[in-house]
C-alpha cells in the first residue's frame, strides 16, 4: 500500500540512503530536527538542513509536515519559500478536505491536507487497551466511508500499535477505497481547482 512517510532526517541522517529502496512509498520532510517553533529562522533552518541532506541522498522531498503538527504564520510563510506541494498540521484542520491556510486575509500557497488527529500514541498515553485502538480506527474508518469523507490517519512506527494497521489496510482494501499518498492527493486537487 503507498504510504507517505514523514522522515525526522537526523535520526535516521546514518543511513538516510535506504529509504530509496522503499518501493511505492512517498518519503517526505519531517524536519532535520524533530521540533517546532515560532522562529522564522529557526523553521527556515531546519527544514534546509533536513531538505538538502535528503536531496543529497536522493530523496526529493514534494511535502512537509512540522513535528507535533503545530501550523503557525512563520511556518506558512517559510513553507512558501520551499514550494512544497502541501504539509499537513492538525493544529490548523483535521478530517477535513485540503485547503490553503488563511492569515490576516493572506492565503497561503502551500496545500494544507488535513489529517485525523488521533494517533496510537495518543490512545496508549490515555491508557487505551490496543483492542480498543482498533475499533476506534475501525469505527473512524467506517464513519468516514458511510459519509464519503477522506481518511487519513497517522502513525508513529515506533509507537505501540503498529500491527493493527495492517487490519486496517485488509479493511481498506476489501472495501476497494483508493490508497493515495500525500503528493497524489495534493496532484488529485491541484487539478481539480484548474
Amino acid at each position: 500500500m503507498p504510504i507517505t512517510w514523514f522522515l525526522h532526517v537526523k535520526a535516521h541522517e546514518e543511513w538516510i540512503h535506504h529509504f530509496n529502496s522503499l518501493e511505492k512509498q512517498e518519503i517526505a520532510l519531517h524536519g532535520y530536527e524533530h521540533g517546532t517553533s515560532s522562529s522564522y529562522e529557526h523553521i527556515i533552518n531546519n527544514i534546509q538542513q533536513g531538505k538538502q541532506i535528503m536531496t543529497d541522498a536522493g530523496l526529493i522531498p514534494k511535502g512537509f509536515c512540522v513535528p507535533y503538527a503545530i501550523w503557525n504564520k512563520s511556518l506558512g510563510d517559510v513553507l512558501a519559500t520551499f514550494n512544497f506541494k502541501y504539509s499537513s498540521e492538525f493544529t490548523l484542520g483535521y478530517d477535513t478536505t485540503p485547503f490553503h491556510p488563511i492569515h490576516n486575509d493572506h492565503q497561503h500557497p502551500t496545500l494544507q491536507i488535513p489529517i485525523h488527529p488521533i494517533c496510537t500514541g495518543s490512545l496508549n498515553r490515555l491508557n487505551v487497551p490496543e483492542s480498543e485502538m482498533g475499533h476506534y480506527f475501525k469505527k473512524v474508518l467506517n464513519a468516514k466511508v458511510k459519509h464519503i469523507q477522506n481518511v487519513i490517519f497517522y502513525h508513529h512506527p515506533m509507537q505501540k500499535g503498529t500491527h493493527l494497521w495492517k487490519r486496517i489496510f485488509e479493511e481498506v482494501n476489501k472495501l476497494g477505497l483508493a490508497t493515495l499518498t500525500f503528493t497524489e492527493i495534493a496532484d488529485f486537487w491541484a487539478h481539480r481547482k484548474e
